[in-house]
């Protein structure tokens, strides 16, 4: 391992997160610490929300010396941590919201549990194509497959209890087939380049705006066309406002 000259980590917003991926902590741990190993090493670093900030709740912001994160210092801790060298590059290629500019976004307000799947159901018949479905929870997922299963849908499904054989195959599936759903739940938001996935619809909103943007990733890449639907219901309301704060989507909460 001292010896390996190119280092190149994806996701690694995620990957650094405290309490996360101790493995990888460890792991660079050993490989940074030969000095020299490191002046030789090229290290390249990747993601959709490298320089991406929350804006600080104002529990926070009320204690003394408390101020929100710039983009600069979260990437300066980032570069901290890899260890990476004094000669270095940061390239920020992302859009203002981190999203493409060829995706179409919106969102469907639905008052009860059967509007939100009624208001599915409506979207996947009348908008055929390659659908992403994401859940924030297994429990959903496995509602979702059975209830679209039902309904004469082409549906897969991915989720952490899913074993690698059948992640595979689904996910195989999912992509020799036009039109054809895959249910997941946010461990298909990340690393998974997907062609030709027409839509990504959040059956329930993500917990943080990164896993918005990530999910929404999905679709429009490359520059094609791509649509980003959120059913909102009650349940949702919380994780919609976080979400619209930290995108700065005010005009979208007008609408709750």
């Amino acid at each position: 391992l001292p010896k390996i000259k190119y280092l190149v980590i994806d996701e690694i917003d995620r990957m650094a997160e405290k309490q996360n991926f101790s493995e990888f902590s460890q792991l660079l741990e050993f490989l940074n610490g030969d000095e020299n190993a490191i002046r030789k090493r090229q290290t390249l670093v990747f993601s959709a929300t490298l320089s991406f900030v929350h804006p600080m709740p104002n529990r926070l912001l009320s204690k003394a010396n408390a101020k929100p994160l710039s983009a600069e210092e979260k990437i300066e801790n980032l570069i901290s941590f890899l260890s990476m060298r004094e000669k270095r590059k940061v390239i920020d290629l992302s859009s203002k919201h981190g999203l493409s500019s060829s995706l179409v976004e919106s969102c469907l307000f639905c008052s009860t549990l059967e509007m939100k799947d009624t208001s599915l159901y409506y979207f996947l018949r009348h908008y055929p194509g390659r659908t992403l479905i994401f859940a924030n929870s297994v429990n959903c997922v496995r509602r979702l497959k059975n209830l679209l299963t039902l309904l004469k849908f082409k549906v897969y499904f991915l989720h952490a209890d899913v074993n690698q054989k059948k992640r595979l195959s689904n996910l195989e599936n999912f992509t020799n087939n036009d039109d054809t759903i895959l249910v997941a739940t946010d461990v298909a938001a990340r690393g998974l380049d997907i062609k030709n996935v027409q839509h990504v619809v959040h059956y329930q909103v993500p917990r943080t705006a990164e896993t918005y943007i990530h999910r929404s990733g999905r679709t429009a890449r490359l520059n094609q066309r791509g649509l980003s639907l959120m059913l909102v219901d009650k349940q949702d309301v919380n994780n919609f406002r976080r979400v619209c704060k930290t995108l700065r989507r005010g005009n979208w909460i007008q609408f709750l």
